[in-house]
């Protein structure tokens, strides 16, 4: 991301919300390439030992940090992750458990990513909303990383009283509240927070910085979520086939070197 650092949120250190933002691989070129130029200043230096694969997870580790920092989540809180099979959800999982919830499950419907929902640290993992069965209180805080339409209406139905949802799956459709989840969200107490980027003071910030440092510690694993390691020559066919679900993905890594010539 290339904030402004001239507007009224960048001033106060929100750079996830500058008012006139630009971003690699969206905005301007910048994505799928060999070689990036930009500012020296937006440079993050990592550990020289710090494996680049892990160095390139430092956005999605960030962006599950950030969204976890917009919560009350603390020590011995039941969280929920949803779309938890992902590298954002995985992240997620992980950062619930080293805060210090007592419980975190994880919901993705796709029964392939169970199994790595478990080796981040999930208490459990299921792959419909049924299996979750009956539940005491509901979680105090679920994350919701998928983006399905469906979702955020189940959410808030196992949502506990004063719970949190908090959203960072972008949907494409419109999202509906049933009116029996709009009355619980109301008779709860209930909050639904957006999460968006993962940015603070001093740029690039607080998520990033302890991403990197939690990723070179150990205590954040990645390895595992890496389903994908590729060259560029490969990325058009590749997203196409995600797309349509053609192939199981967790983490997909391009990798310059890989790029047969």
């Amino acid at each position: 991301m290339l904030p402004c650092f001239a507007c009224e949120s960048c001033q106060q250190g929100h750079f996830s919300l500058c008012e006139d933002y630009d971003y690699y691989g969206s905005r301007r070129h910048g994505a799928y390439a060999e070689y990036v130029c930009g500012p020296a200043d937006l440079l993050l230096k990592v550990p020289s030992d710090l494996d680049l694969r892990a160095a390139a997870m430092v956005d999605p580790a960030a962006i599950a940090l950030h969204a976890i920092l917009r919560s009350k989540l603390t020590i011995g809180s039941k969280v929920a992750v949803t779309g938890g099979g992902g590298p954002i959800g995985l992240f997620a999982i992980q950062w619930a458990k080293l805060m210090g919830a007592s419980e975190v499950v994880s919901i993705d419907v796709s029964k392939e990513k169970v199994n790595l929902a478990m080796e981040a640290g999930a208490t459990s993992a299921v792959s419909d909303w049924q299996e979750l069965g009956d539940l005491d209180n509901g979680f105090d805080v679920i994350v919701e990383t998928s983006g399905a339409r469906v979702v955020p209406d189940l959410a808030v139905s196992v949502l506990a009283r004063h719970g949190e949802v908090v959203l960072i799956g972008i949907p494409n459709s419109d999202i509906t509240i049933s009116d029996g989840s709009w009355a619980r969200l109301m008779r709860l107490e209930g909050a639904v927070l957006g999460s968006w980027n993962s940015f603070s003071a001093p740029f690039p910030g607080y998520e990033w910085r302890t991403t990197v440092q939690k990723l070179h510690s150990g205590d954040l694993k990645w390895k595992f979520m890496i389903t994908h390691e590729l060259g560029l020559d490969s990325v058009a066919q590749t997203i196409k086939q995600m797309y349509n679900r053609e192939i199981h993905s967790s983490k997909v890594i391009f990798m310059p070197e890989k790029t047969r010539l």
